[in-house]
C-alpha cells in the first residue's frame, strides 16, 4: 500500500530530500507536488516517496509558528522550523570534522573546513549573547585587573580593537568594556579549582542560603524551615565570584 503524506512532511526520493507542498493528486496513480531546498516545486509519484527522518523538535517549532501567525501555511511553518533549528544547531554544535590521513599526522586535515587535526577541538569564537566571566577588565599594564574582574554577564558587543574588544552587561553595574573574558558553558562554573552547580543553593560562612537568579546574580534567600537569617532576604551580589569572595566558603545545600 502506497504511503500517504501531508503538506509539510519531509520526504525522500531518488537520494533527494524535499518537502511536500501539495497533494495527493490522482491521475494514473497518486502523485504529490514537492519543493526542494532551493524552493523549486515539481511532481513526484507517491510510490517513489518515503518519509525522511526528522528532528523531533521540528513539529513543536512548526506548531508554535502556526500558533503565532494563523495565516502561515503548514509548509511555510515547516520551512521556518527547519531554518530555526539549523541556526540553533550551528550556534551550539561545532560542525562535524571528516579527517583525511592519521589524526596525529601533520598532513591530516578536515574535508569540511580544511582544519588540521590539532585544530579540530577548538571551540567556536565568542559571540554576542554568550555568557562569560571577565578574566581581566583593564589592560595588563594597569596595576590592577579592574573592579569588574571575575564578574559574570552576557556579551552585548564585540569590537575589532585589541585593548577592550568586549562589552559585557554586568548585573548591578551595566555595560562594561573589558580586556579579556572566558566563556561559561552549561550549568556549572569552576572557580579556583572548585566546580559549582549553578542550579543549586549554597550556604555561606554564616549558614545563610543563596540562590542564582536568571540574570546571573545571586540572591540571599531564606531557609525552607523559616529560620531567621543574619542579612536581609533581598541581599544580592552580582555573580558567584563576588559571592565567594565576600561570604565564602560555600557549601552546597
Amino acid at each position: 500500500m502506497t504511503e500517504t503524506f501531508k503538506v509539510g512532511d519531509k520526504v525522500q526520493h531518488d537520494d533527494k530530500t524535499a518537502t511536500v507542498a501539495g497533494g495527493p493528486h490522482m491521475g494514473y496513480s497518486a502523485w504529490y507536488v514537492v519543493e526542494d531546498a532551493d524552493g523549486k516545486e515539481y511532481p513526484v509519484g507517491a510510490d517513489r516517496l518515503t518519509l525522511a527522518p526528522t528532528d523531533p523538535r521540528r513539529e513543536v517549532v512548526a506548531r508554535a509558528l502556526s500558533d503565532w501567525d494563523r495565516n502561515i501555511r503548514p509548509d511555510e511553518a515547516c520551512h521556518g522550523a527547519d531554518a530555526i533549528l539549523a541556526a540553533l544547531d550551528a550556534m551550539e554544535t561545532p560542525h562535524p570534522h571528516y579527517m583525511t590521513g592519521s589524526p596525529d599526522s601533520a598532513e591530516s586535515s578536515c574535508l569540511h573546513c580544511g582544519n588540521s587535526g590539532s585544530e579540530v577541538d577548538e571551540p567556536r569564537p565568542l559571540a554576542v549573547g554568550d555568557m562569560v566571566r571577565i578574566t581581566r577588565e583593564l589592560r595588563p599594564e594597569h596595576s590592577t585587573d579592574g573592579p569588574n574582574t571575575g564578574k559574570v554577564g552576557p556579551i552585548i558587543a564585540i569590537h575589532s580593537e585589541e585593548d577592550y574588544p568586549y562589552d559585557v552587561d554586568v548585573s548591578g553595574y551595566g555595560q562594561c568594556a573589558v580586556h579579556s573574558v572566558e566563556r561559561i558553558t552549561g550549568d556549572t562554573e569552576t572557580i579556583d579549582g572548585v566546580t559549582y552547580d549553578l542550579n543549586a543553593r549554597y550556604r555561606d560562612e554564616d549558614d545563610d542560603a543563596w540562590e542564582r537568579q536568571d540574570d546571573g546574580s545571586w540572591r540571599h534567600v531564606e531557609y525552607a524551615s523559616g529560620e531567621p537569617v543574619s542579612r536581609p532576604i533581598s541581599a544580592r551580589v552580582t555573580d558567584l565570584w563576588t559571592l565567594i569572595g565576600k561570604y565564602g566558603p560555600l557549601t552546597r545545600i
